[in-house]
């Protein structure tokens, strides 16, 4: 028969089944753990709310940080007001912000980043708070 190989004759195809199965697998496991690596690293004492609402982490926005000292954070990366000006100018203008503050920020410091968004665009905000038993947005 002709289809039949000989033990002198090179394979010259390969079976990507194998392959592929992995592939799909990874792809699976990253989207399940994906959900857990979004957590926030910057610790904040957020104020508490009973009507805080959730804003979903897979939807596009720009978070910004406000620790106690007034220290300003892009995505958990500390910024200059200077800083903060480029990343907006940067991100897209129709995403909601997300107003991270802790309970011991000033509140002026809050008035003067929304200020400071509006003034490159954004109009959409979402203030983070913290219901009575774990974080919400």
């Amino acid at each position: 028969m002709n289809n039949e190989f000989s033990a002198d004759q090179e394979i010259s195809q390969i079976n990507m089944t194998p392959f592929v199965d992995i592939v799909l697998v990874l792809l699976i496991v990253f989207m399940a753990t994906a959900s857990f690596i979004t957590q926030q690293a910057l610790e904040l004492n957020l104020p508490k709310a009973q009507t805080a609402a959730t804003l979903s982490e897979t939807d596009p926005h720009v978070t910004i940080s406000i620790d106690p000292h007034g220290q300003l954070y892009v995505d958990d990366e500390a910024v200059t007001r200077a800083e903060l000006v480029h990343h907006l100018d940067q991100a897209n203008s129709e995403w909601p912000v997300l107003v991270r503050s802790d309970a011991g920020a000033l509140y002026g410091q809050v008035v003067e980043v929304i200020d400071l968004c509006k003034r490159h665009g954004f109009f959409t905000f979402a203030l983070e708070s913290q219901d009575d038993d774990e974080s919400n947005r």
